[in-house]
């Protein structure tokens, strides 16, 4: 108990960072989370607007920012390489095709009030991002799992 006491902020820490990881994979859960997030950012706006107006448009939206390189790198492993709109799929890793062209994507658009957080974006291909625009919040709920409980190995 004293070396958890003594180490909290660290533990504490650690603990934040590996439930981010676990929780950045699963892009159905972020798009819930965006959606349910949007709801608050509409309904407090006006409180966010007057508190934080260097981060609010015109038009009483988010913001749009540059996401570092960091993120642009996340959201491609994570997504596979591969769109995130569940009608395309198409591999823009340029392993396969070069010619498809990598965008980056909120999951949940400014317009409708999403947010810059770094779990908020998607990998799409221009195409698929450009015909989304700040109209629709489609993403793929493909997830794949680390382990499946419902159908045990026999060994």
């Amino acid at each position: 108990m004293d070396y958890i006491n003594e180490h909290q902020e660290e533990i504490d820490e650690l603990i934040v960072h590996a439930a981010f990881q676990f929780i950045f994979q699963d892009r159905k859960f972020l798009h819930d989370f965006h959606l349910e997030l949007s709801a608050f950012i509409q309904k407090h706006m006006d409180e966010i607007e007057e508190q934080y107006p260097e981060y609010v448009t015109s038009k009483k939206r988010i913001k749009r920012v540059y996401f570092p390189k960091w993120l642009t790198e996340a959201v491609f492993y994570r997504d596979k390489g591969t769109c995130s709109n569940p009608a395309c799929r198409c591999d823009l890793s340029n392993l396969i095709r070069t010619q498809n062209t990598k965008h980056i994507d909120h999951i949940v658009p400014l317009d409708l009030y999403g947010s810059n957080d770094a779990s908020n974006f998607q990998l799409l291909c221009q195409p698929c991002n450009t015909s989304k625009g700040a109209r629709s919040t489609a993403s793929s709920s493909v997830n794949a799992p680390y382990w499946n409980l419902d159908k045990p190995d026999k060994v």
